[in-house]
């Protein structure tokens, strides 16, 4: 069998496996899209005929807009599924825009993301806005620096200005800034109405904006609505004892839904008029004490482009994304997933790219650290490998795309850390991991770790495999039916078999080591190097489980060891690009 592991360089005398790396260390997410569109895509198969499959909607906004929230990954211990998550208003397509933030909103033209970083404890510098001028570049702009917390970002209609939150020492209450961050000034103090001051929501028509005032110490929470200059605030619900919230204006100006909290076991989604009348129930929230548990503060609604459907939070696989049409009826979840989904942001929809951002080098790179790294780029790496494209002569095969693509599979990174966790599944049953096995699995070994950390990571994770059905089989065995169960399942014979019988006899070993020492064996690394390889082509270009013509690419590996045509047919087949445009 030819195996193609040779490690990523670059053309000329350029070393790019030194580099710290490249291609070193994850901090990752899981992404777990659902690929259920219409639309079929062609994938280029061994053979040169094609194969039908269906691809995700195109990357650029379609009519309905995209939606943004924050996912926290409760499944992991490192949570390394954290971040700010993009989507289709459908629920396909997703993707992570970033590791780090919450509170995220999206410019009204889609292109651009305001969002939160800092952690508590309470201090100086701890919250602070931010900017990323292209969702999906990398680049990253701190727009308030000042000591206290500035949250709950809000675009204005027209894109130029941004309404937040702030208790910052020069005075708490309802902020405005420019979209690059400067002339950052007060309109309306926390003082002047007696109410902390939140969640800010502009009008359609950008004259007046809906906020949400907090009486501590009456326990209770109104929706105020004031001028955009800050004159004249007016609370419109007023209801002693309810905590009315997260306000969202509608399309055509005219009414704002909320959230109605009445007890900690009991929140509906209302709407009303602008002017605060006709109160009127949309749906139920399912979730006891959802305010108690994420704060008033982190409730928010967004409406769709065309004002006909609303999207919220609420439980379902766990905290989800739902959407519910403007009367009530058709309650779709559009997250669903064991993760913790909350603080969705509704955009205006853009219009589409002329072209696909694929063909950009910055977007393609990043694509791929994100796909097969499950991670944002490493600067350093980032650039160098966008130099190795950017300067490759036509033809020249050791640095063109095909050679960089494959390169992050090949990657000391992924071998130590994707391919490591990939072993463990044809070694204990004899099979390769699903998509959706696999991504959670990575997501345990993702982040920027010391070897150290790294060596816990894979720890753990070999104790958390171990619990799964693993344990159902071979639980029951003895320790020589237990090594010979693993090498049956792993296709091997191995020298050091009566070794491992003997030191579990012993105690020198445990099982847990003896699982890991097989799967990190030579005879396990070479038998499923090319079967990964392929598997990880579906994987990561196409985000989902393979078809049965993966057979026919691991055959053309195992015969010539030419991974090139491969790497292609992928890298450049329809369901690839129309992840990301036309």
């Amino acid at each position: 069998m030819k195996q193609c592991n040779s490690r990523p360089g670059a053309r000329g005398s350029a070393n790019f496996t030194a580099l710290p790396l490249t291609l070193m260390g994850l901090a990752g997410g899981s992404v777990l899209p659902t690929i259920s569109s219409s639309l079929f895509a062609r994938s280029v198969t061994p053979r040169g005929s094609y194969v039908k499959s269906f691809a995700q909607p195109p990357a650029q906004a379609t009519s309905d807009g995209r939606i943004v929230f924050k996912r926290v990954d409760i499944n992991s211990q490192t949570q390394a599924g954290n971040g700010i998550y993009v989507m289709e208003a459908n629920g396909s397509n997703l993707r992570r825009l970033a590791s780090v933030g919450f509170e995220a909103a999206l410019s009204p033209d889609g292109t651009k993301l305001a969002f939160v970083t800092g952690q508590p404890p309470f201090g100086c510098n701890n919250h602070e806005l931010n900017l990323m001028p292209s969702i999906f570049g990398t680049d990253r702009r701190q727009l308030t620096n000042v000591c206290g917390y500035d949250q709950h970002p809000a675009w204005s209609p027209d894109g130029v200005r941004i309404a937040f939150w702030s208790d910052r020492d020069s005075g708490e209450g309802l902020y405005v800034m420019n979209a690059d961050g400067n002339l950052q000034t007060r309109i309306l103090s926390t003082s002047s109405i007696q109410r902390q001051i939140e969640s800010p929501h502009w009008s359609p028509d950008g004259t007046r904006i809906a906020f949400v005032g907090y009486n501590l110490s009456a326990n209770e929470a109104d929706i105020f609505v004031v001028n955009a200059d800050g004159s004249n605030p007016v609370n419109i619900t007023n209801t002693p004892t309810i905590h009315e919230v997260a306000p969202a204006w509608s399309r055509d100006n005219n009414k704002i839904a909320y959230i109605r909290v009445t007890s900690p076991d009991d929140s509906d989604i209302y709407t009303m008029s602008a002017n605060g009348s006709n109160k009127t129930p949309l749906t139920t929230l399912s979730v006891t004490g959802l305010g108690i548990i994420l704060g008033l503060g982190e409730l928010k609604l967004a409406w769709s482009p065309d004002g006909t459907r609303l999207a919220f939070m609420d439980v379902g696989n766990s905290l989800d994304i739902f959407a519910v049409n403007a009367d009530g009826s058709n309650r779709v979840n559009l997250t669903n997933t064991p993760d913790n989904d909350t603080y969705p942001d509704w955009q205006v929809a853009a219009p589409a790219p002329t072209t696909n951002p694929i063909n950009n080098t910055e977007f393609f790179v990043r694509q791929h650290y994100i796909d097969f790294l499950d991670r944002e780029p490493d600067p350093p790496g980032f650039a160098a490998w966008q130099d190795v494209i950017n300067n490759c002569p036509p033809g020249d095969t050791t640095c063109d795309r095909i050679h960089v693509s494959s390169a992050f599979f090949r990657s000391p990174e992924f071998q130590e850390r994707g391919y490591f966790l990939y072993r463990f599944y044809p070694v204990s049953f004899g099979r390769k991991p699903d998509y959706l096995e696999f991504i959670p699995d990575l997501a345990q070994v993702s982040g920027f770790l010391s070897p150290a950390e790294l060596e816990a990571a894979k720890v753990a994770f070999i104790n958390d495999f171990m619990a799964r059905p693993f344990a159902n089989v071979y639980n029951p065995l003895n320790n020589s039916q237990y090594v010979d169960a693993l090498l049956l399942s792993a296709g091997i014979t191995h020298a050091a078999r009566d070794f491992w019988i003997a030191a579990l006899t012993n105690g020198t070993r445990t099982r847990a080591q003896v699982l890991r020492e097989i799967a990190d064996s030579t005879e396990v690394y070479n038998k499923y190097y090319n079967q990964a390889f392929v598997v990880m082509q579906y994987f990561g270009y196409l985000r989902r489980d393979p078809d049965v013509l993966y057979l026919d690419w691991i055959q053309v590996l195992n015969t010539t060891g030419d991974f090139r045509g491969m790497v292609n047919g992928f890298m450049n087949s329809l369901e690839y690009r129309f992840r990301f445009g036309p």
